[in-house]
């Protein structure tokens, strides 16, 4: 096929490659995805096609890294994004397309380091949230996919997506009636009847407690002259015993007498 590679063949092989791999559905060391094809390293996923090292994604496509995102496509690094498409390392976008590191951003287009924008204008943090509350539940059926923003989605997600905005909407119709005010031709409610019973034992008066217990005076007792203790009369000091004073003891020297000194006597030579 080296030498033979034509225009021709090469878009046939290439055509024939691309199918294999988009028709690829197995998953590879994945936990707990449900309806997932073509996802690898993902935990808690549903839904979804060809997600690499997701979590708790939910009907996305060609997502990478990204955690807690819906109905979005081709996102890198992104958190807690919905109906966005393209973004990358960008958190809380809500029907965003090519923006990079922005966070809080509603509709915006081709955005970087920016938030709290809406139509690429910025506004302040409660008028933000204020509007997207408003718009938000009516823009539910829009997705972000390869080929920008479908109003109309088709096939099971589409259905899926359908009844639970029908939910949505109805739930908040409960709510708002169960706000409203009750009509003017509502039944007054009854008002308690009181007790007009003629029987009714009337409640005892306490009595007077008139006669007041005096308890008797206690008259303080004599106090009794202290003992007295006898004194002691001192004991007379006794003379203390004269010690004997020894006499000094006369210390006498011996007188040596000298040595008679002997005389050298002379002897006299011989010659």
């Amino acid at each position: 096929m080296g030498s033979d590679l034509t225009a021709e063949t090469f878009q046939e092989a290439y055509r024939a490659l691309f199918a294999s791999f988009a028709e690829a559905q197995e998953n590879s060391e994945c936990v707990e995805c449900v309806a997932c094809k073509g996802c690898e390293k993902c935990t808690f996923c549903s839904a979804s096609s060809g997600l690499i090292s997701c979590h708790f994604c939910e009907d996305c496509e060609g997502c990478t890294e990204c955690q807690h995102c819906s109905a979005s496509a081709w996102l890198v690094g992104c958190q807690h994004c919905k109906q966005s498409q393209r973004c990358s390392f960008s958190s809380y976008l809500v029907l965003c397309a090519s923006l990079s590191r922005c966070n809080y951003c509603f509709g915006c287009v081709g955005l970087a380091n920016a938030d709290y924008h809406i139509l690429n204008q910025p506004y302040e943090r409660r008028d933000y949230f204020r509007i997207l509350a408003d718009l938000a539940p009516a823009l539910a059926g829009l997705r972000g996919g390869r080929d920008g923003f479908a109003a109309t989605p088709s096939g099971a997600k589409g259905k899926r997506r359908a009844a639970r905005g029908t939910a949505r909407a109805t739930s908040a119709k409960a709510s708002t009636k169960a706000k409203m005010p009750p009509k003017a031709n509502a039944l007054p409610v009854p008002e308690p009847k009181a007790n007009t019973r003629a029987n009714a034992l009337p409640v005892p008066e306490p009595k007077a407690n008139t006669k007041a217990k005096t308890s008797p005076l206690r008259e303080p007792k004599a106090r009794t002259k202290a003992k007295t203790s006898p004194l002691r009369e001192p004991k007379a000091r006794t003379k203390a015993k004269a010690s004997p004073v020894r006499e000094p003891k006369a210390r006498t020297k011996a007188v040596r007498e000298p040595k008679a000194r002997r005389s050298k006597t002379t002897t006299p030579r011989t010659p």
